[in-house]
């Protein structure tokens, strides 16, 4: 487990740094609507579509919603003036009620297991609420204050990545190391407290380490 993590990450981490820093914006757009496509195939098995065709039909939609997205919000017109289009601040509005939605429904597992797992459409517009804001937040980033340092986005989005892989990284050893008091043992019965705190501390570390040089 520990080393083919480790073998990914030294695989893909060098990728996905290459794509933030060194790519075009629209190039960059691109890549990541194929990122969330490949998303997008991952979450149809999750829904529990067993057939190539139903499946596909789930990449489609996603991939139809993207399309309309980019042209009614290029990633170079995103920022306007220093500011964000106001109207994109809705989807992340609704995305920000969806985490809240699906934050309750993990706390209450597994009570809340049943309509959930019979809830084909329930499961599709948890994804597309999952999915299609993440290739949105993930232009905004990117584009943001790029008239003034083409660089600057990806720093914020290796500041979100970083937070992510620290955290694991942490979770992780701290888990295997100290870990004795179950989070949530119901959701997932590995996971400890001590874990949780190893990871936030790590983040912590990152943050602080990554700023200092900016």
């Amino acid at each position: 487990m520990l080393k083919q993590r480790i073998l990914t990450s030294l695989v893909l981490a060098p990728l996905a740094l290459a794509l933030v820093f060194y790519t075009p914006l629209t190039l960059f757009s691109y890549f990541a609507g194929a990122i969330v496509l490949l998303g997008a195939w991952e979450w149809s098995a999750f829904m529990g579509l067993c057939s190539k065709l139903k499946r596909g039909s789930f990449v489609v939609l996603v991939g139809a919603l993207l399309g309309l997205l980019n042209l009614h919000w290029p990633i170079d017109s995103l920022w306007q003036n220093g500011k964000l289009v106001g109207d994109a601040n809705y989807v992340f509005t609704l995305a920000f009620a969806w985490w809240i939605v699906a934050s309750y429904l993990i706390w209450r597992y597994p009570a809340m297991a049943k309509a959930w797992n019979e809830g084909l459409v329930m499961r599709g517009i948890a994804g597309l609420l999952t999915l299609v804001p993440l290739w949105l937040a993930l232009n905004t980033l990117r584009s943001a204050q790029y008239v003034e340092s083409t660089h600057f986005g990806s720093v914020l989005i290796l500041l979100v990545l970083g937070i992510v892989w620290s955290a694991d990284v942490g979770a992780y050893f701290t888990g295997k190391s100290f870990g004795k008091h179950k989070l949530m043992p119901k959701v997932s019965p590995n996971k400890t407290i001590e874990g949780l705190a190893g990871g936030v501390v790590a983040s912590i570390i990152f943050v602080i380490s990554l700023l200092s040089f900016y």
